[in-house]
């Protein structure tokens, strides 16, 4: 018998490397996958810590701002008159208890709903409760 093959421990050893370059893929495509869904959690969880106050809203344009509580850096302030976005700020990142007045794009009038959202990264948190300008 005069046959050719493979010997067992050459095939073996093959096996091995096969087996542990299928896991190094399967690895790196897992450690993307979980990096990817670790950022977008890292802003929800700043929005949780975060509450926006508006504290007085005085017709036309002045809106009255205070960070009440969260350390996440605020990107932005959205600012909503009657239910819509109304504004977009950026005037550095409020700390804790700082109050800071700001001017509306568009005048409202007495009568209408202010509310305000912080912007951490590209998530927009959730509104303040609703105040009724002056």
């Amino acid at each position: 018998m005069n046959t050719k093959g493979v010997s067992g421990v050459v095939t073996a050893v093959l096996l091995i490397l096969l087996v542990i370059a299928a896991v190094g893929i399967l690895w790196v495509v897992v450690q993307n996958f979980v990096q990817e869904g670790s950022d977008d959690l890292g802003e929800s969880t700043g929005c949780l810590n975060t509450e926006m106050k508006v504290l007085s809203a005085t017709a036309p344009t002045t809106v009255t701002i205070q960070r009440v509580s969260g350390s996440a850096t605020i990107t932005e302030v959205n600012i909503y008159v009657d239910d819509t976005l109304d504004t977009n700020k950026y005037d550095g990142d409020l700390a804790v208890g700082e109050i800071q007045s700001e001017t509306t794009a568009a005048n409202f009038a007495a009568g209408a709903e202010i509310a305000v959202a912080a912007v951490i990264g590209g998530q927009v948190c959730s509104r303040s409760e609703v105040e009724v300008a002056i």
